[in-house]
């Protein structure tokens, strides 16, 4: 998702303020950050997102395994 406007109705729908929302994920230190977490997903061998790690290094992928997660830290 990347067009302004699903973003717009994301922020909407979950409750942000959709401008500045929107203003921050233009913002140099957020690209840095999501730059820097992709390259640190790559070298841990990941490949997409949603992409969690638990307990350090144990991955799980995809939205399908946020019930299996939540029952880990719990």
């Amino acid at each position: 998702v990347y067009q302004f406007r699903h973003l717009r109705k994301i922020a909407e729908n979950t409750g942000l303020e959709p401008d500045g929302f929107l203003r921050q994920i233009e913002s140099p230190s957020i690209k840095s950050q999501l730059k820097k977490n992709t390259e640190e997903l790559i070298e841990r061998g990941g490949f997409g997102t949603p992409t969690m790690f638990v307990n350090g290094n144990d991955m799980y992928f995809g939205n399908d395994r946020i019930p299996l997660i939540r029952e880990l830290i719990e």
